[in-house]
């Protein structure tokens, strides 16, 4: 049973990140592939990844995921912190179709 939900949640996990690559592919550059495109350009390389059986080979793949982590938390600052917040013109609580699907 534990095997069928850790599949079942990799695969929801790969459907999440497909369509969020999707939806920026989209946005930046005005190309739109099926949701099963980008789940085939996802499956070589973590087919690859998940293919290394000793951790000292996959400490270089930790170090740029806490790269990659630590600059899109920069990023974020960045854009928040680069206006003066003005709360008078926004809404306390969005619609229901506007919240994120996750």
């Amino acid at each position: 049973m534990i095997l069928i939900q850790s599949y079942l949640a990799f695969c929801m996990y790969l459907i999440f990140i497909a369509r969020t690559l999707r939806d920026v592919v989209i946005n930046q550059q005005q190309v739109e592939l099926d949701t099963r495109i980008y789940l085939l350009l996802l499956l070589v390389p973590v087919a690859v990844i998940t293919q290394i059986r000793e951790l000292k080979y996959l400490v270089p793949f930790s170090g740029v995921a806490n790269a990659i982590m630590i600059a899109s938390i920069g990023i974020t600052l960045y854009f928040i912190l680069r206006q003066p917040i003005t709360l008078v013109d926004r809404a306390l609580w969005g619609e229901w179709s506007s919240l994120p699907s996750f």
